[in-house]
C-alpha cells in the first residue's frame, strides 16, 4: 500500500512540528518512509539521505532485531511490544540510544506502516549505567572492608588468646611477688586490646544491620551491665547506687543497650584515680520539648573531662588530649547504639563548676505508650 506524506503528516501534524519528538515512519518490511526535521538536525542525515532507506542501515544489529521482533509481534497478536530502546548510529558513527513508542498506520483496516515517536534516553542510560557500576564499586569495596574487618578481628582474637595463655605459663612459673605485678599489668593490657577488639566488631555490626527494637527492662540490663564492670574494679571497692522511680521502666532497645551501659561504668572505673569508687545512676522521668522522657543519669567521682572535650568525646577519632586515651572508641561506639534508639547521649560535670571531681553522663530515651 502507497504511502501518503502529505496526509500522515497532517494528521500527525503536532507530532511531526514539536521539537521536543523524535518521529519516523517505517515500513513493514523495514525501510523508513518519513522523518521529522528534529530527527535529521540530531542524527546528522539529510532528508534523501534517510527516505526509503533500510532500517539496518541507521541501527546496531541487535536493534535491527528489536524492530523485527515488534513486527512479528504485531502481525501475530495485533499489539505492539511496550516501548523499546533501539541505539540509532549518527552519521559521524556515533550511537545514541533512543526510546520508541511504535502505533500502527491503518487503512481500510489494513496496516500499512508503522508510526514511531521517540526520544533520546542516551544520558539516562549512561547516568543509570554509571550508577550501576558506582554501587557494583560502592559493593566491592564493602565486601572488601567487611572482609578485612573480619579478618582483623578474628587474626588479634588468636593473638590475643596466644598471648593470655603465654603470659599464665608465666604466672604458673613465676616465683617473685614483683615479677607476679609486672606480668598482671601485661595482663591488663591485654585485655584492653581484647575490649578494643570486641568494640571494632560490635561498630561492625551496628552499621551493617537493622535489628528490631524490643521493650527492655533498664533496672535487669542495668544489673548485667554491673556485674561485668565490677570485674575491671581490680583492687579497686566500688560504691554504686541506683536510684529509680520505678523498677519496671522500660525502653525500646535491644541487646546493644548492654553495650551502653557497661561502656559507661567502665570507663567511671577506668578514669577513676580514687581507691573507692563512687558510681550513683539516677532514673527519672523528664520532659524535653513537651515530650516525655526516660532520663538515666550515671555519676561519678573519676578524673572528669575537660569542657573542650565534652563535645567531641562521642566522635571515634577526634580526641587529642590523651589524658581520657580510651574513651574514644568506646563512647562513639555508645553514641552509635543511642542514635538508634532515636535516644541521645550528653556529659555535664558532677560538680557544675569543676570537672576534675567527676562526670555525669546523661541518656535520654523517648517514652513509648503501650
Amino acid at each position: 500500500m502507497e504511502y501518503n506524506r502529505d496526509k500522515v503528516r497532517e494528521r500527525f501534524k503536532d507530532l511531526f512540528d514539536n521539537s521536543f519528538y523524535l518521529v519516523f515512519v517505517y515500513s513493514l518490511d523495514g525501510y523508513i518512509l518519513d522523518i521529522n526535521d528534529v530527527v535529521l538536525l540530531k542524527y546528522g542525515y539529510s532528508l534523501e539521505e534517510v527516505i526509503n532507506k533500510p532500517f539496518k542501515k541507521f541501527i546496531t544489529k541487535e536493534s535491527l532485531l528489536k524492530v523485527f521482533e515488534s513486527i512479528k509481534e504485531f502481525r501475530e497478536t495485533g499489539k505492539f511490544l511496550k516501548a523499546n530502546t533501539y541505539n540509532f548510529r549518527k552519521k559521524n558513527g556515533e550511537l545514541l540510544q533512543t526510546e520508541i513508542f511504535d502505533i500502527p498506520l491503518k487503512k481500510n483496516g489494513d496496516v500499512y506502516a508503522i508510526l514511531a515517536i521517540g526520544h533520546d534516553v542516551t544520558r539516562l542510560k549512561n547516568a543509570k549505567q554509571k550508577q550501576k557500576e558506582s554501587e557494583e564499586n560502592y559493593h566491592r569495596a564493602y565486601e572488601r572492608e567487611n572482609f578485612y574487618n573480619n579478618l582483623f578481628v578474628h587474626d588479634m582474637n588468636n593473638i590475643l588468646q596466644s598471648m593470655l595463655m603465654a603470659l599464665d605459663l608465666c604466672l604458673l612459673k613465676s616465683k617473685s611477688i614483683e615479677n607476679d605485678k609486672d606480668l598482671y599489668k601485661i595482663r591488663k593490657q591485654i585485655n584492653r586490646g581484647a575490649n578494643l577488639v570486641k568494640n571494632v566488631k560490635r561498630l561492625s555490626e551496628i552499621k551493617d544491620f537493622e535489628r528490631e527494637l524490643k521493650r527492655m527492662n533498664i533496672k535487669e540490663v542495668l544489673d548485667e551491665s554491673i556485674k561485668i564492670a565490677n570485674v575491671f574494679s581490680e583492687e579497686k571497692s566500688i560504691d554504686l547506687i541506683i536510684n529509680s522511680i520505678d523498677e519496671d521502666l522500660t525502653v525500646l532497645a535491644n541487646e546493644f543497650l548492654f553495650d551502653v551501659f557497661e561502656n559507661i561504668l567502665i570507663n567511671a572505673i577506668k578514669h577513676n584515680n580514687n581507691l573507692n569508687i563512687e558510681v550513683t545512676i539516677q532514673i527519672s522521668k523528664v520532659q524535653e520539648k513537651g515530650k516525655n522522657m526516660l532520663q538515666i543519669e550515671f555519676r561519678d567521682n573519676g578524673k572528669g573531662i575537660p569542657d573542650s572535650m565534652k563535645k567531641i568525646i562521642f566522635n571515634k577519632g577526634k580526641q587529642e588530649n590523651r589524658s581520657v586515651s580510651g574513651m574514644g572508641l568506646g563512647l562513639s561506639l555508645v553514641k552509635i547504639i543511642l542514635d538508634n534508639y532515636n535516644a541521645k547521649i550528653r556529659v555535664e560535670n558532677n560538680f557544675p563548676d569543676d570537672y576534675t571531681k567527676g562526670s555525669n553522663f546523661i541518656l535520654t530515651f523517648p517514652i513509648k505508650d503501650d
